[in-house]
């Protein structure tokens, strides 16, 4: 049965079934807070485990792997902004000083929310943050703000997922997660990213809060946790 039925030309079609439960995230940063960890069958205990170092002063909510070089990975904070790794999360560095299209803006500031690495573009990554939602074209090295553009309301972006069929739809969810906060709907990209435009009509109250997004990878169908539901 399909919880969503999405259309690029045509937009939503919504059938609500259940609270959301999805916290699949938990799973990677618990991958990345281990150098050697070791889950034991027997007893449930996890042996093993050390600091990685960077830390902003609290939660660490988003990460992301480069598609290709398994050694790449960015991490994003509460309020330390984006550190990336080159070998593997045994050092790594700050990469968000500089490349915003609002140079008032840094994201140390800014809860990151979700990374997530563009399908089929190796150096194209995208940050979900609570003043909106950021874009890299060099694997995470710089950032510029997508949406909102300058001078517009700000807005709290909580994820981004593409569509495993056609790489250049992607779909964008509003609100917060960790800490709920009224969404502005679901925003959606044909061309990979590059301008994103809100979708009208989709059945989701208006100011739910977007918890995640997923495709299946078989024929579409998108699904949508959320503050309302599940969708």
């Amino acid at each position: 049965m399909k919880l969503v039925s999405f259309e690029i030309q045509k937009g939503f079609s919504v059938n609500k079934l259940s609270p959301p439960v999805l916290m699949l995230r938990f799973l990677l940063l618990l991958v990345l807070s281990c150098t050697a960890g070791q889950l034991s069958a027997q007893t449930g205990s996890l042996t093993g485990v050390s600091s990685l170092g960077p830390g902003g002063g609290g939660g660490m909510f988003a990460a992301a792997f480069h598609n290709t070089d398994p050694n790449i990975i960015l991490l994003g904070q509460d309020i330390g902004g984006i550190d990336k790794s080159t070998d593997g999360g045994q050092t790594w560095r700050h990469v968000n000083s500089a490349g915003f299209a609002r140079t008032e803006l840094t994201l140390n500031v800014f809860v990151l929310d979700q990374l997530v690495a563009h399908p089929t573009d190796n150096n194209l990554f995208f940050a979900a943050s609570s003043a909106g939602l950021f874009r890299s074209r060099d694997v995470g090295d710089t950032w510029e703000m997508v949406i909102p553009a300058p001078g517009a309301t700000q807005i709290q972006f909580s994820w981004i997922a593409f569509s495993p069929l056609d790489p250049n739809v992607g779909l964008a969810g509003t609100g917060g997660w960790h800490e709920p906060e009224p969404g502005d709907g679901i925003y959606r990209t044909t061309d990979a990213g590059t301008t994103f435009a809100k979708v009208s009509a989709t059945g989701i109250p208006a100011t739910a809060s977007i918890t995640s997004i997923a495709f299946d990878p078989d024929d579409g169908t998108v699904f949508a946790s959320t503050s309302s539901g599940l969708f």
